[in-house]
C-alpha cells in the first residue's frame, strides 16, 4: 500500500501551508513532522513542553495520560505553547487540550497515541486556536474539534469509528497532508454545521464508512487534492468517498480522485449543493455493495451538483458502468456536467451534459 509523502523542501511546504490559510497561533514556527523531511526538535518554536520531561514513558504499555496532562497544564499555566511527543507509543485516555496549546510529534509514524479502552470519547479533544501535527492516532475516535481555528497537519488516523468527529460548530478547521487508513469514517461532520473547512492533500484509504460525510447544513467546505482509495463499507447507508446532505451548501471538491469506492464516489442528497472540479472517478459502485445506486456520483432528493473538467474512467469487472445516477424530481436532484470525459460510462437521461465527450 502506498504511503503519502511530500518530498518538497521545508520552506516550500511551509509556504504552501501558509498559502491555504493555516493559523499557527503558538504552534511551532517550523512545525512539520519528520515524515516529510523536517529537522530535529531544535527547528520548533518555544515554549516547548516535552511529555517525557513530565514522566511519560512512551512504551505502549504504561498509561501516560497523567504525565501528558501535566505537560498540558504546564503549557496552559505559561499562557500557551507546544506539547511535544518524542518517538514512542503513548497509551492514553482522553486528553483535553485547551486553547493556544498545540500538539507536535516526532512524526506520524514515530510518535503514536493509542487509546484502547473502547470508550466513545475522542483521544484528543481540541478547544481551539491550535494545531496538531506529526503524530499517529489509534483509537475508536481520534480527534474531536471543539473550538475554532484548528489545524490538523500530517497526522495518521487509524480509528475504528471516526478519525475526526465534528459534532459541534467549528469555524476554520483545516486538515492538511494527513492519512486516514483502516478506519470507520474518516471525517464525520454531523448534528451541527461547521464553516470554512478545508481538507487538503489528504488520503482516505480502506475506509469502512464514508471518507468524508457532511451531514449538517454546513457552508464553505473545500476538499482539494485528496485521494479516496478503497471503501469496504458493509452498510447500505454508507460506502461513499464523500457524502453530503441536509442542505449543506458551497461544498467544493477539486483535483481529487475516487477509486474502488463501494457505493458511490460522491453522494449528494437532501437539498445539498456541491461543485466538483478536475476530479477522476474509476471503479466505483461495487457489485458487492448492498445499497443503491451503484455509480461514480449519485444526486438525490432535490440536491444540486455541477461538475467541471472531470474524467469518468472505464470500469473493470465488478464495478458499475454508471457514471452519474439521477432520477426525476422530487426523488432526484439536478446535475449539469461541463467539459468532462466519459469512457465506456453512461449517465441517466435527466443529467445535462455540456461540451462533454463520451468515448466507447
Amino acid at each position: 500500500m502506498m504511503r503519502w509523502k511530500i518530498a518538497l523542501p521545508l520552506v516550500a511546504v511551509l509556504t504552501a501551508a501558509l498559502a491555504v490559510g493555516l493559523i499557527w497561533n503558538k504552534a511551532p514556527e517550523k512545525a512539520w513532522s519528520s515524515d516529510t523531511g523536517a529537522g530535529s526538535v531544535q527547528d520548533f518554536a518555544i515554549p516547548m513542553f516535552k511529555v517525557k520531561d513530565y514522566g511519560a514513558v512512551g512504551n505502549g504499555v504504561t498509561n501516560d495520560t497523567e504525565s501528558i496532562a501535566k505537560a498540558v497544564k504546564a503549557a496552559q499555566d505559561s499562557g500557551g505553547g507546544t506539547v511535544y511527543f518524542d518517538r514512542g507509543t503513548y497509551l492514553i485516555n482522553s486528553i483535553h487540550v485547551p486553547e493556544n496549546i498545540s500538539i507536535l510529534g516526532a512524526g506520524r509514524s514515530d510518535a503514536t497515541l493509542i487509546r484502547n479502552d473502547n470508550k466513545d470519547e475522542a483521544a484528543l479533544r481540541l478547544l481551539g486556536k491550535q494545531s496538531v501535527q506529526g503524530i499517529g492516532i489509534k483509537a475508536r475516535i481520534g480527534i474531536m474539534p471543539n473550538g475554532d481555528d484548528i489545524n490538523i497537519i500530517d497526522v495518521r488516523f487509524e480509528c475504528s469509528v471516526q478519525g475526526i468527529q465534528n459534532a459541534v460548530t467549528v469555524n476554520r478547521l483545516t486538515v492538511f497532508n494527513s492519512l486516514f487508513e483502516n478506519s470507520g469514517y474518516g471525517i464525520l461532520s454531523n448534528i451541527n454545521p461547521s464553516y470554512e473547512v478545508k481538507i487538503l492533500n489528504t488520503r482516505f484509504v480502506n475506509i469502512k464508512g464514508d471518507g468524508i460525510e457532511i451531514n449538517a447544513p454546513s457552508r464553505d467546505w473545500v476538499i482539494e487534492n485528496c485521494v479516496f482509495d478503497t471503501n469496504t463499507s458493509p452498510s447500505r447507508w454508507a460506502g461513499f468517498g464523500v457524502g453530503v446532505a441536509l442542505s449543506a451548501k458551497d461544498i467544493v471538491i477539486k483535483n481529487s480522485s475516487f477509486i474502488h469506492i463501494r457505493g458511490q464516489g460522491v453522494h449528494v442528497e437532501d437539498y445539498a449543493e456541491v461543485t466538483i472540479v478536475n476530479s477522476i472517478f474509476k471503479n466505483n459502485g461495487s457489485a458487492n455493495y448492498t445499497g443503491d445506486p451503484k455509480a461514480d456520483i449519485a444526486v438525490l432528493s432535490n440536491a444540486k451538483v455541477k461538475v467541471y473538467n472531470s474524467k469518468f474512467m472505464a470500469s473493470t469487472v465488478g464495478y458499475s458502468k454508471v457514471a452519474i445516477y439521477n432520477t426525476d424530481l422530487p426523488v432526484g436532484g439536478t446535475i449539469t456536467v461541463y467539459n468532462s470525459t466519459f469512457q465506456s460510462k453512461t449517465v441517466n437521461k435527466q443529467v445535462t451534459t455540456v461540451n462533454s465527450i463520451f468515448l466507447p
